[in-house]
């Protein structure tokens, strides 16, 4: 090459070829060249760096490598750049999206969020992404909004914040109603201090008219005139439901077939919180009330035929506040905690609520039959309701902006369980055009009633009344408490289930009836007293029976596991597969049947005796 350049005269190619064949001739001879490496390491590879920019080197040296192409989920994470990412305390993630003209708040887990993110992605390269695209940029994102992004709460429905409360429209433009002690006005979801979620199966509210009116309500409603306590009892429940903070009653809608409870419930969940499913079954378990609760503001339930305790309990922590948990689903350690207030509305023909903890939490209303001259096609009550309802709602935001500013100034001559909900609602009867005090009158007519119906359908609650009717006071043993009681029923009524078995079980009863018994003029209480005699086995894990046959020593334990009953010798019937070992010291035992005598005999020590004090307790008149 040096000879064809300077043959054609070309001084700068022969001087490259002089270079060339110097460079060879010394790697020939395995000697050391200087090239970029050894230069970078003699002068540093940044000057190497610049110097090959200068000349243009750098670009052709990369030119020629293929670029590493972003995966989907890296582009789903890009373009999710536009979405405001943020937890709330519960570590739940959420995102605050763009949607045409407004914004929508969805966790990262929903198809909403999900949906949104394809639809981006389709609309920037035209194709759809992959699911496992889509579930790596949902885990990036959730890491994200975890541990980069702020921690908000998020709300169902309502609200509260400085002093207004909000109420989510749910319609498309996710707008929201304002009320102050000024009183209320609509403003859109983006500009409001708190952030709603959504479930599925959350209807939207019409917008509420300025002049409002309840009027409309009471018609569609199975409410004679005469019935004024019970209106104004449920008008207190929706005026309730729309505080931000609770407490919140249980309103219960009782009375005979025919009587329109079922309709009368969805049109009062329709006010405030409607739904495409209104009314639910009785959950079969917490963790189904957990989800009913996180996912609406007002828990339905339908035709219900009294409650289980578990239940029963779990009502009253969700009205009046209490955590509630479950297992996160497909895990073992993982649990669901919920801790939040819900309005509650149920019905039943009767005895819905009986434990008096419950009762005094509720507002049980009955209903009347529905003559058949009056009955109406529930498409001409749900057609009434729909012109009616912006109304409605209307005249309870202006109860619920009179009620805060005149919360203050509330006073009540006594304090009942749920005080803070009588304040609210006597606070917010100058809105609602009754007579101050009103409220609170037909509240205890209310509460007296349920109270009396609890004590009427608890057996135990009755043979107190009958045993206290002649004397003043009676003090002793909880175990003798039990067989004086037991004398005022009859023998059908022992054997029940309703009917404690045992002493401790007594006391528990009539500490839950306390309250109710009180307000019959009846004080129950117990303690412990010291030097009794009483003794009992500790307890173990199973349960060992030990008895002695006529030629030796038998020894059955029994495991808690289902099975057939079987008649053991000494009388008592337990299942079949609970006899797991059985040791007999050989010939036969006292019934007569041949014994089997084990390879190695093995004797259960039964727990050690030991001594308690006695349990007595208290009964007297006030």
């Amino acid at each position: 090459m040096e000879i064809v350049a300077r043959a054609a005269g070309d001084e700068e190619w022969a001087d490259r070829g002089k270079g060339a064949n110097g460079t060879a001739g010394k790697q020939a001879d395995e000697e050391p060249t200087t090239g970029w490496p050894t230069l970078a390491e003699l002068m540093g590879k940044r000057v190497v760096e610049r110097t090959r920019g200068w000349l243009g080197m750098a670009a052709k040296r990369d030119a020629g490598k293929k670029q590493q192409k972003p995966s989907q989920a890296d582009l789903m994470v890009e373009l999710a750049q536009v979405a405001h990412l943020f937890h709330d305390p519960d570590q739940e993630t959420f995102a605050v999206i763009p949607v045409e003209n407004h914004k929508e708040t969805h966790r990262l887990s929903t198809r909403g969020f999900k949906n949104w993110l394809k639809y981006r992605f389709f609309s920037q390269y035209g194709k759809v992404p992959g699911s496992q695209a889509v579930q790596d940029a949902e885990g990036t994102l959730e890491g994200k909004a975890l541990f980069a992004g702020p921690e908000h709460e998020t709300h169902v429905r309502v609200a509260g914040h400085s002093g207004s409360v909000y109420l989510d429209l749910c319609n498309s433009e996710w707008e929201v109603v304002k009320v102050t002690p000024e009183g209320w006005r609509i403003v859109s979801g983006d500009k409001a201090p708190v952030r709603f979620r959504r479930a599925k199966g959350m209807a939207p509210l019409p917008y509420p008219a300025t002049s409002g009116d309840l009027s409309g309500l009471r018609r569609l409603l199975n409410l004679p005139d005469d019935r004024e306590g019970a209106w104004r009892l449920i008008v207190a429940w929706l005026v309730a439901a729309l505080h931000p903070s609770g407490p919140y009653p249980v309103l219960i809608l009782q009375g005979e077939q025919g009587s329109a409870k079922s309709t009368a419930q969805c049109i009062l969940r329709a006010v405030i919180d409607p739904s495409t499913t209104p009314l639910r079954s009785a959950p079969r378990e917490e963790r189904d009330l957990v989800i009913a609760a996180d996912n609406s503001w007002v828990v339905s339930f339908d035709n219900l035929s009294g409650l289980p305790i578990w239940l029963s309990d779990a009502l009253c922590r969700l009205s009046t506040g209490g955590g509630l948990s479950t297992r996160q689903l497909y895990t073992d350690l993982e649990e669901i905690l919920f801790e939040a207030k819900r309005a509650l509305i149920m019905n039943g023909i009767a005895d819905v609520a009986s434990r008096p903890d419950l009762l005094d939490r509720s507002l049980v209303v009955e209903l009347p039959v529905i003559p058949e001259a009056a009955r109406r096609t529930e498409r001409e009550i749900w057609a009434e309701f729909a012109a009616q309802q912006p109304a409605i709602i209307g005249a309870l935001l202006d109860a619920v902006s009179d009620a805060m500013r005149r919360l203050p100034e509330a006073r009540l001559e006594k304090l009942p369980r749920m005080a803070e909900f009588a304040e609210w609602v006597t606070a917010a009867e100058g809105a609602l055009g009754w007579d101050p005090g009103s409220f609170m009158v037909a509240y205890e007519e209310g509460c007296e009633e349920a109270v009396a119906g609890a004590l009427e359908n608890d057996p135990v609650a009755g043979a107190v009344l009958s045993f206290m009717e002649d004397q003043q006071e009676w003090v002793g043993k909880s175990a003798e408490l039990l067989e004086k009681l037991a004398s005022e029923v009859d023998e059908k009524v022992e054997r029940s289930r309703s009917w404690p078995k045992t002493a401790s079980h007594l006391s528990g009863r009539l500490k839950r009836l306390a309250p109710a018994l009180r307000a019959e003029g009846l004080e129950y209480e117990d303690w412990r007293e010291a030097g009794g005699e009483r003794q009992r086995k500790n307890g173990s894990h199973g349960c060992t029976d030990l008895w002695r046959t006529d030629c030796g020593t038998v020894v059955v334990q029994h495991r808690k596991t289902p099975g057939r009953r079987r008649a053991t010798p000494h009388g008592r019937s337990v299942p079949a597969t609970r006899r797991v070992v059985t040791a007999i010291m050989g010939g036969t035992d006292s019934t007569g049947r041949p014994g089997t005598a084990l390879r190695t005999p093995t004797l259960l020590t039964v727990p050690p005796q030991t001594t308690f004090p006695w349990t007595r307790c208290k009964v007297r008149r006030l």
